[in-house]
């Protein structure tokens, strides 16, 4: 938001926030699904399953794993305080990050799981989608809305079907 308001981005893209600031405008363009990183070595690999051609785990196992986290006060983080407590679990944490791709790299190099909004694009930069895994659906956690964010003031000045085009575009890029 900062970078908005100092004119340094003219938007991006959130995975949301009930706190919405009125000085900007949020498009949404739909969802992303909560994935867990498990970390490279975990002994609960032998807890993650395959249905319908994709990969679970029940985060419920992973209750004596280190955990890296965002941020207090990052929607990121406020997610995962809920998801934590919808399964009640309490997270023993050794990290903490603003930088959602610092969390799978973290995972990755087998430091700490952790869960975040699961993205294609992180999975082609890091070049490794083993460690990723999703929550299983009978959790029914509620999935984590996206948006376009942009200052009012900015969005006067944009054509006006640009933020759907937008929105539809990365609705199948599929963030």
């Amino acid at each position: 938001m900062q970078g908005l308001r100092q004119n340094k981005l003219q938007l991006f893209i959130s995975n949301g926030s009930k706190e919405q600031d009125k000085e900007f405008q949020y498009h949404d363009f739909g969802y992303f699904m909560d994935a867990i990183c498990l970390r490279t070595g975990s002994p609960h690999n032998k807890d993650t399953f395959v249905q319908n051609g994709i990969h679970y785990i029940d985060p419920y196992v992973l209750s004596d794993e280190a955990w890296a986290v965002t941020r207090k006060g990052q929607d990121s983080r406020n997610r995962m305080d809920l998801l934590f407590e919808f399964l009640g679990l309490t997270p023993v944490i050794v990290q903490e990050t603003h930088l959602i791709a610092t969390l799978h790299e973290l995972a990755v190099r087998g430091i700490a799981c952790s869960i975040i909004p699961y993205m294609h694009s992180l999975v082609e930069k890091t070049h490794s989608e083993e460690n990723i895994y999703f929550i299983p659906e009978n959790y029914k956690i509620p999935k984590n809305k996206r948006y376009i964010v942009c200052l009012k003031e900015t969005e006067k000045h944009l054509p006006g079907d640009f933020l759907e085009f937008l929105g539809a575009t990365l609705r199948k890029i599929e963030l």
